[in-house]
């Protein structure tokens, strides 16, 4: 006797549930403006408003799948932090959608529900829902190409048209981000193994080629550069400081093993575990399972590709450095692969099944905390110092660096005329002048060669302390649990030295 098709009036209340609560849980732990890559791309979406395709840094200008959408944003909603954070949770949301769709292809609704329920709590994905970054949305389009691809290989009716329309999506991921182009060797490994997909790969080049050339024709239009991408000002920029200033060494090409499976390490809560399922569905079923195989091609190939690539030739630095955020182009077969486990591997051991998802439910609620409680680290500073500088007397100049500078334009709207980054800075000018100094910062600011006054690095002893912002160390779970039993409170510690406010006296003081 056949068993009874689950309804899908069921299926779409457990879908909208599922994004329901998803939704709750990244507005919960919001993100928002934490620092530098951030503040440059809300610079390049105003430029790109304003026709100014340097601003913001040239490169950025180029990473059309975030920086469109959110200058589109700011159009619609305004140059608000939270309209910006539109964009992101909008991909996010779009992600889940994926998982799932992908998860029907692969086995039903059962596995396309677990995929994305693994997906809506996943820390990584939570705190990125919020925050201004390429990789969830390169993430987005990736998986989105992949559904293009899988959903030709199966179609009866317009294959050609999914192929076309994966093509499409895996253009708008290389315009987002150049590795992309990676996703290139996952379908040859995909067509060697299985022999599939080679008669839609024609109309697959097509949607890729489309957006290629409206990438060129679109530069050459805006800057008079058709390669515009490839440019010098463009490549100049994507030598990342953080890589070169790192030590040479070989232990560099571990650094992504170590987040996603070293619970010691900084990065571990990212991740919550999730890839040490990932490796237990493969113990259990990598060589009889073929949709197992198909994608750990998928993420085998991506996670490779952003573990081992170089600086250059000496191999003893990344090209870029190891950031958690960097992977969320494999997360999604990483959902799609601990799904198909929890559905077949345990169809006859539920028990297990529910004793496998709370414990990594239990991890990624504390992952998230902990890593929401990071990000928000970096910018409560600017964001505490935003809320006194918007009380000064009007015409109060305030300078600060780079960085701080952006977060508060942002933070404090009001008072953006008179936010100034330190650079063609005069100390001895006759209106009111305050320096916030962020000591957090001031490495990134002599990085880039920007002309920080000697006074800001030590203020001298004329200047007033008017107030003090301090970057407090996050509270460990441990000592959150004893100080709840106890009834005490935590006092965190701070990170380093605090955040400074200096009053700098005028001419007209010394008079």
């Amino acid at each position: 006797m056949k068993a009874t098709p689950r309804p899908k009036f069921a299926i779409v209340v457990a879908c909208t549930g599922l994004v329901g609560g998803a939704l709750a849980l990244r507005l919960i732990f919001f993100g928002g403006l934490l620092a530098e890559d951030d503040i440059m791309y809300w610079g390049a979406a105003q430029g790109l408003r304003s026709g100014d395709h340097a601003r913001g840094g040239p490169a950025y200008a180029t990473r059309h799948g975030l920086v469109v959408p959110l200058a589109l944003a700011h159009s619609w909603f305004g140059e608000t932090e939270r309209a910006a954070a539109l964009v992101p949770l909008a991909y996010s949301l779009a992600q889940l959608v994926l998982a799932y769709a992908l998860g029907q292809l692969y086995g039903g609704a059962a596995v396309g529900l677990s995929a994305a329920a693994l997906l809506a709590i996943l820390p990584l994905d939570v705190i990125g829902a919020t925050d201004l970054h390429r990789d969830l949305p390169l993430a987005v389009w990736l998986a989105a190409a992949f559904y293009g691809v899988k959903r030709g290989e199966l179609s009866s009716r317009h294959p050609r048209v999914w192929f076309f329309l994966g093509g499409l999506a895996l253009g708008i991921a290389y315009v987002t981000k150049e590795t992309a182009l990676a996703f290139l060797l996952v379908l040859l490994l995909r067509t060697w193994w299985f022999g599939t997909g080679v008669r839609g790969y024609p109309w697959l080049a097509a949607g890729l080629f489309a957006v290629l050339v409206g990438d060129v024709l679109w530069f050459w239009w805006m800057t008079g550069i058709p390669f515009y991408r490839y440019s010098s000002p463009v490549l100049a920029q994507y030598q990342s400081e953080g890589a070169l200033l790192s030590q040479p060494s070989y232990t560099w090409m571990l650094g992504y093993l170590a987040m996603l499976l070293w619970p010691l390490s900084g990065a571990f809560p990212y991740f919550a575990g999730i890839f040490l399922l990932v490796l237990a569905a493969l113990v259990w079923g990598l060589r009889q399972n073929a949709a197992l195989q198909e994608l750990c091609f998928w993420w085998g190939t991506m996670l490779l590709a952003v573990s081992l690539v170089p600086l250059d030739l000496s191999f003893t630095r990344p090209a870029a450095p190891h950031f958690p955020r960097y992977l969320h182009p494999v997360l999604v077969p990483f959902a799609l692969t601990v799904a198909i486990w929890l559905v077949r591997g345990f169809a006859r051991g539920p028990w297990w099944r529910a004793g496998v998802l709370t414990a990594f439910t239990a991890l990624a609620l504390a992952g998230t905390w902990t890593a929401h409680v990071d990000y928000r680290i970096w910018a409560a500073p600017a964001r505490e110092a935003a809320a006194m500088i918007a009380g000064f007397p009007a015409g109060t100049v305030v300078a600060t660096d780079h960085t701080t500078a952006w977060l508060l334009h942002v933070l404090a709207p009001h008072t953006r005329a008179t936010i100034v980054p330190y650079v063609g800075l005069d100390l001895a000018a006759s209106g009111p002048l305050l320096v916030l100094r962020d000591p957090a910062f001031l490495p990134t600011e002599l990085r880039y060669g920007r002309d920080v006054p000697a006074a800001v690095l030590s203020p001298p002893a004329r200047w007033e302390k008017v107030a003090e912002f301090t970057r407090p160390r996050r509270p460990g779970l441990r000592s959150l649990a004893r100080a709840w039993l106890r009834g005490a409170s935590v006092t965190a510690t701070p990170v380093a030295e605090p955040v400074v406010l200096w009053r700098v006296p005028t001419n007209r003081d010394t008079l």
